[in-house]
């Protein structure tokens, strides 16, 4: 019977450390769902953020396009009307103006252009 009551006493702690382990095993399982929940929130953050900044990617590079194109045609419109006054020696505007005024104009408003394509850079 002695080996019995140890046999016995083996078993109720095996048990209570079995069961210690299971205890700690679910905690172990409820901190990883826990931390993967986590990570998932995350993923689906950043993936969000991704998708918001390639929009807002998009719409800059597209702008950059439009302001690239308008300031090619202003360029171009003002090498136009430069050699129409350097040629012609006068104004291409409204014929009131010298030709130094006309070509101070026409440099102001390329600086203007110019401005306007930086600042969307």
């Amino acid at each position: 019977t002695a080996e019995l009551g140890e046999a016995h006493a083996r078993y109720r702690d095996e048990e209570i450390a079995r069961s210690e382990a299971e205890e700690k095993l679910a905690e172990e399982q409820g901190i990883v769902r826990e931390r993967d929940a986590l990570v998932e929130s995350i993923r689906a953050q950043q993936e969000h953020e991704a998708r918001e900044m390639s929009v807002m990617l998009t719409q800059l590079n597209e702008e950059w396009g439009r302001k690239k194109m308008q300031y090619i045609q202003v360029t171009a419109e003002l090498r136009k009307q430069s050699l129409s006054v350097a040629h012609e020696g006068m104004p291409h505007a409204n014929g009131d103006a010298s030709g130094g005024e006309a070509e101070a104009q026409l440099r102001a408003e390329l600086a203007s252009a110019r401005i306007e394509l930086a600042s969307v850079r």
